[in-house]
């Protein structure tokens, strides 16, 4: 029997009773009951088990570095959508609190009281809100008795504590206003995105069968960057591919936004300065795709492979080598005529500099957001 007791109130306990001046470095889940009051549940540790991708492990080392050289609370956000990382950035923060000796503590519940039962614990540790918007949102819309504002002070070290903040996001505009851009309070903010065509294709290398790889790799990476696709999309995607299913069949199957169609407006400018437009709906699915590009006196028809269609600066981006010219002729001797032989000429004489590629606008007014009137360029950087 062990007898514990806390002032005038002793507590009798069994022979498995023990006591610490400091929280073993373990993963715990804070936990609350009204007869009991708040305490801390031993939970599994996290654990990295595949391959890791990107800078995360990089921009790890930078958040326990600054918090090592910082003498009181740092919070750190991490936002982005579902499936671009955020979770296994924590997984990583999570393995490498263990190396410091950090405990780390899991709240996923906005208790009455919380913020005064983690100013209690006064060692060093990490304490991470998954979810945090979604687990702590003012029901009622008022800021003031938002369970984010209750942790306010929690998160500004009046405690005297040191303590590392970690709170996931999915939609950074239902943090609470006083988050954002309040160093002091969250030292960093990093924003997930999805991952980059290199990523992606170190990805898909990696989980692909090579047989798969070499008939899918280039076409996946490419609709993954127009698609946005998370690395929870593409792990399906490996997955259906590898049990033999096509590409198609995949995306339309999968509960995933895929645009198989996409309209655009292609513009080229040629070596002479004339510029030519067109458009069309692709088939990003499909094999090569041919758009007929008309400057009001001549035209030509250019193709191309959806899967080089590419995202450059926030606009869709073509390079001029992934773009051939349809010739009409193959050589002078199979014009019948003059006009024949033009056509021939002028095909063979067109040298395209760059290539200007948007979403098909149908509303006037929108469309001359994306085009400036006959006579000026647009061709951003």
């Amino acid at each position: 029997m062990n007898i514990v007791s806390t002032g005038t109130r002793y507590m009798i306990y069994g022979e498995d009773l023990k006591t610490y001046k400091e929280l073993p470095p373990y993963t715990y889940t804070v936990s609350f009951s009204k007869m009991t009051g708040f305490s801390l549940i031993k939970s599994e540790d996290m654990e990295i088990k595949e391959k890791v991708y990107g800078s995360y492990q990089k921009k790890a080392d930078k958040i326990i570095n600054t918090f090592n050289h910082l003498n009181r609370n740092m919070g750190v956000i991490l936002s982005g959508p579902k499936g671009v990382g955020k979770t296994m950035f924590s997984r990583i923060l999570a393995v490498k609190a263990r190396e410091k000796n950090l405990p780390l503590l899991l709240v996923d519940t906005p208790y009455p009281g919380l913020s005064d039962f983690i100013s209690t614990i006064k060692q060093e540790c990490i304490v991470l809100f998954d979810e945090f918007e979604k687990n702590f949102y003012a029901k009622n819309g008022d800021d003031n008795s938002s369970p984010q504002t209750s942790l306010l002070s929690l998160f500004d070290g009046l405690d005297n504590g040191k303590k590392l903040f970690i709170i996931t996001c999915n939609d950074v505009y239902k943090l609470n206003q006083y988050f954002i851009n309040r160093p002091g309070r969250f030292h960093y903010h990093f924003s997930f995105a999805n991952p980059t065509p290199e990523e992606v294709k170190e990805y898909m290398k990696d989980k692909l069968d090579k047989d798969i790889a070499v008939r899918y790799l280039n076409e996946v990476v490419g609709l993954a960057e127009l698609g946005n696709f998370t690395y929870d999309i593409l792990r399906a995607i490996a997955f259906e591919l590898n049990q033999g299913y096509s590409l198609s069949e995949t995306l339309e199957d999968l509960n995933i936004k895929a645009e198989r169609y996409l309209s655009i407006v292609m513009k080229v400018l040629l070596a002479d300065g004339k510029v030519f437009e067109g458009n069309s709906t692709i088939d990003m699915f499909g094999q090569v795709q041919h758009i007929r590009l008309w400057n009001g006196r001549k035209d030509f028809v250019v193709s191309f492979l959806p899967e080089n269609l590419r995202i450059k600066n926030g606009k869709y981006f073509l390079d001029v080598n992934n773009l051939e010219i349809d010739r009409t002729f193959d050589s002078i001797s199979e014009c019948e005529d003059d006009s024949d032989r033009a056509t021939f000429e002028f095909e063979n004489s067109i040298e395209i500099q760059k290539v200007l590629i948007t979403k098909k606008v149908y509303d006037k007014e929108e469309r001359l957001k994306y085009w400036r009137p006959t006579g000026e360029d647009n061709w951003g950087d």
